[in-house]
């Protein structure tokens, strides 16, 4: 991720000795265009399917990274899968993908998979609860306003 780093041109500004150590003056994005388009497919093909305006915006997101466009007449499942891949693919290192598997409620398979730790050389299995974790805990000052409210299963 050397883009949001002072080493993609080089030294901070001079003057600049209150950065941390390989922090940059860059502003990191909260929100591209890209994923405003594909978060819009998204929504719009689980509502009415895939119609041209889903065909429209993935192939715009496509189009400006020069990647063919995407075949017409996909099923929904074939286009949900589409915009997913997409996403992945668009994304990397920006962290969407996490939330992203959470609301596709796909994480319970794809954060369950071995990995590796390099500071204890070991393999470990990723603990996502399906039960849990689909959710988060509603925060105790939000509990203590308002009563009728009751905690999220597992916390």
């Amino acid at each position: 991720m050397k883009k949001y780093t002072i080493y993609d041109k080089g030294a901070p500004p001079a003057g600049k000795s209150d950065l941390k150590d390989g922090q940059s003056e860059t502003n990191f994005i909260i929100m591209r265009y890209a994923d405003i388009l594909l978060s819009y497919t998204e929504a719009q093909n689980e509502a009415a399917g895939p119609d041209q305006s889903v065909v429209d915006a993935v192939n715009e997101v496509r189009e400006r990274a020069g990647m063919p466009v995407i075949a017409t007449g996909l099923t929904q499942a074939e286009m949900r899968e589409t915009i997913r891949h997409e996403r992945r693919i668009e994304f990397p290192g920006e962290g969407l993908y996490y939330n992203d598997v959470r609301r596709w409620q796909t994480a319970g398979e794809v954060l369950n998979q071995p990995i590796y730790t390099y500071n204890h050389n070991t393999i470990e299995t990723r603990k996502f609860d399906p039960a849990r974790d689909y959710r988060r805990p509603i925060p105790q000052t939000e509990m203590d306003l308002n009563p009728s409210l009751v905690q999220n299963t597992g916390y």
